[in-house]
């Protein structure tokens, strides 16, 4: 589907890993396995290593302090290599200690334990601190531990001592199990240490991690896939949410869980009682109102004046809960839009929700029974599943359009032209929404005919006959109806992510948008019958007047 960021195909979206890994060429985002990341990690590590000789575990320091930015390590090195050897603990000469307060005291000793040492059983780093290996052990093992991805910065024991552990000795000293979270930690290192380009897949599970390069024009289009077939937003880490951007995604989010829709609720639905002031809901049809406990204060729910001496509220006093009641109906306005919004959003989240287990039951359970059924391989049943997909997408996209026109309409007051621009973003969102429920209805409900059984305590179940129908007519009408739903998606997302441009062209040329949607809304069907019609011209692939 194109307007899946231009990635790839609608042919090809949803293929096998390796399908999926010769569409990524040319793509603006790259996904890394563990194998791809070590790769990687040991080419800067031998680039560094060569140019700057060191040796490979110093390499690997000095890019994993430098967030394996190899141009700046190699401009900070040149400008001043005793700097960066201070800064990251690789120290050219070992410390002298007897110089400062150590004359007296023998170097046979560890400064930990006070065990004698012995030249095979003790350890030092560039500092020239020698301490036995049981102390070492105890030390780096309680830094993996402990401290988890900070043992890779770990500085020597000595106190005040600046001198880093490089890798090497981590990986002589600690145990199998510990050596495999030192290189978890390593290998991490590589992806967190470049967040301005690389990310990992936040599905559960997932070791993938992303490269992301954002070419110019297409600073909205964060739409990434993992070959997990998790897609994301690489931005700001939810789920794609194309047309609206991440600032409107958290908005839409925070709102959604925001207790002062709760306030507005109360506002609305509910009135003070007029001692206590606490929000009283009315439930019963009576008008006579009793406060809870302790208050217990009985009042009219229409004038919320006291019940004892209440004569009867049927005359129309001008007094300041007029005011009130302008702000509870606004509110009840607002609660109105808002659900409106709101439930459209959630019925399509919990719709894709659906689909995506349906998708799953095709792919495991369908697809062979359909195959036997109709005695076709399932090899060219894939029009089924990538029908099923394009849902999956497309209720997506039409999830996020009913946030975009939440908060188009709620800048109404900004924006001249929201009149123009509600109509067409209207006519726009209602032709794709049509669109995908008759795809939807024909992947779900017209496939179940060819797969119902013979057998059950179901009456309405009947084996599939193939004079009931045509099953290569319905191929036809789904492969025809998933790509002319996608067609719809793709020009809703160019509008709204261009800012309904077409607003300005028709108010420059003179024309009335409102007009000519209704009069194409209203238009006569397309060529034999076709009603898949969009911009006042016929989309689908049967159609030739554009």
């Amino acid at each position: 589907m194109d307007y899946l960021s231009g990635y790839v195909s609608n042919e090809d979206f949803y293929e096998t890993d390796d399908d999926y890994s010769d569409d990524k060429a040319n793509a603006n985002y790259t996904i890394l396995d563990e194998a791809e990341i070590r790769r990687r990690q040991e080419e800067q590590i031998s680039h560094i290593s060569l140019l700057l000789s060191l040796s490979n575990d110093q390499a690997s320091l000095l890019l994993y302090h430098y967030n394996w930015k190899v141009d700046k390590l190699q401009d900070d090195w040149f400008a001043d290599e005793h700097a960066v050897r201070d800064k990251v603990g690789l120290l050219i000469n070992p410390i002298n200690d007897k110089n400062i307060d150590n004359e007296n005291e023998e170097d046979d000793t560890c400064k930990i334990c006070y065990d004698e040492l012995e030249p095979a059983n003790c350890r030092s780093v560039s500092c020239g601190h020698k301490f036995c290996v049981v102390c070492w052990k105890s030390y780096i093992s309680v830094a993996i531990n402990d401290t988890g991805a900070g043992v890779l910065s770990l500085k020597c024991p000595a106190i005040k001592c600046q001198a880093a552990v490089t890798r090497d000795l981590i990986v002589e000293l600690v145990s199998k199990e510990e050596k495999e979270k030192f290189d978890e930690y390593f290998v991490r290192s590589f992806v967190e240490g470049r967040k301005n380009t690389t990310k990992w897949c936040p599905a559960p599970g997932c070791d993938k991690a992303v490269e992301f390069v954002l070419t110019d024009g297409d600073s909205h289009r964060y739409d990434v896939t993992c070959v997990c077939s998790r897609a994301f937003c690489w931005n700001c880490g939810e789920e794609t949410h194309r047309p609206v951007d991440c600032e409107l995604v958290a908005k839409w989010t925070l709102k959604n869980s925001s207790e002062a829709e709760n306030t507005k609720w109360i506002l609305a639905y509910a009135k003070p009682c007029p001692m206590c002031k606490r929000p009283i809901e009315k439930t019963v049809g009576c008008n006579h109102m009793t406060c809870s406990a302790p208050c217990r204060f009985e009042f009219c729910w229409l004038c919320l004046g006291s019940w004892y001496d209440h004569m009867g509220c049927n005359r129309f006093r001008v007094e300041d809960r007029d005011i009130d009641e302008k702000m509870r109906k606004h509110a009840q306005l607002y609660i109105r839009r808002y659900s409106h919004y709101y439930e459209r959003w959630a019925s399509n989240h919990k719709s894709r929700q659906k689909a995506m287990d349906d998708l799953q039951r095709v792919e495991e359970h369908d697809l062979s029974k359909l195959s036997g059924r109709v005695n076709t391989p399932t090899t060219q049943l894939e029009f089924v599943v990538q029908g099923w997909k394009e849902i999956i997408e497309c209720r997506r996209v039409l999830k996020w359009t009913y946030a975009y026109g939440y908060y188009l309409e709620e800048d109404k007051k900004e924006d001249k032209d929201f009149k123009i621009k509600k109509e067409l973003f209207e006519f726009l969102q209602g032709q794709a929404e049509t669109q995908l429920e008759r795809l939807h209805s024909c992947a779900e409900i017209e496939l179940s005919r060819f797969l119902k059984d013979v057998d059950g305590d179901d009456d309405d179940r009947t084996m599939y006959n193939p004079d009931d129908m045509d099953f290569s007519k319905y191929r036809a009408k789904l492969v025809d109806l998933t790509k002319v739903t996608g067609t719809h998606f793709e020009e809703l997302l160019k509008a709204l992510e261009n800012g309904l441009p077409e607003v300005d062209l028709d108010r420059k040329i003179g024309r009335n948008t409102s007009k000519k949607r209704k009069d194409s809304a209203s238009s006569s069907q397309g060529p034999q019958g076709c009603d898949h019609l969009l911009y006042g011209s016929w989309q689908c692939d049967q159609c030739t007047l554009h």
